[in-house]
């Protein structure tokens, strides 16, 4: 059940991802052949999109990653990229960084 206001931007996000799923990129340690959208969801004025890899033809039922994107004067801009482990990319780089703060130079 969407809402009229969050349907046209739904769809519009899904028009911008998909023509990045034609394309090899992705967190996932093995690049697949190609990537495809799944399920969109909205969360806290976000959208998370779920993009599932595609190999030979079959496409993974788990996604390869979680894209947190939002829209910000007229644009889509991406906001975190999420794992299914529950970790996600800011959170990685925030522990990297402190990781090499606590390091001897």
């Amino acid at each position: 059940m969407h809402s009229k206001k969050i349907l046209p931007r739904k769809q519009n996000l899904l028009k911008i991802l998909s023509a990045l799923t034609g394309i090899p990129f992705s967190l996932a340690r093995t690049p697949e052949d190609h990537y495809e959208l799944g399920s969109i969801t909205e969360k806290n004025g976000s959208f998370r999109v779920d993009i599932h890899g595609v190999r030979s033809g079959a496409r993974f039922k788990k996604p390869s990653v979680i894209a947190e994107v939002k829209q910000e004067n007229g644009r889509w801009l991406f906001v975190n990229f999420h794992r299914t482990d529950g970790s996600n990319l800011l959170a990685t780089l925030r522990l990297l960084k402190q990781s090499r703060k606590k390091a001897p130079h």
